[in-house]
């Protein structure tokens, strides 16, 4: 399904589905669930709102360096906020 996808594209005239020109989302995965789950015969159970969920699915080594740091720059941010947080007693009644 997916080469179908990138053959459309390319019929199209439009980017790439893995080029940094789309908006991947909207463009490609959008259209990609909604037609897979159409195949299955069931509602789309894959929305934007689900994405993260495919992360599980990713082999780490396969990240694009880039992607692991701001990740782990999210992660780092997120525990320093957690610990300010807990030192002001911020959420504690």
């Amino acid at each position: 399904m997916i080469a179908e996808f990138e053959t459309a594209f390319e019929t199209l005239g439009k980017p790439t589905p893995w080029g940094a020109e789309i908006k991947a989302t909207d463009d490609f995965l959008d259209p990609l669930f909604d037609k897979f789950f159409e195949k299955l015969g069931l509602p789309n159970l894959m929305r934007k709102t689900d994405y993260h969920e495919l992360a599980t699915y990713v082999q780490p080594e396969t990240l694009d360096s880039e992607i692991k740091d701001v990740l782990d720059a999210v992660i780092r941010i997120s525990e320093q906020a957690a610990k300010q947080s807990s030192e002001r007693g911020d959420g504690e009644r």
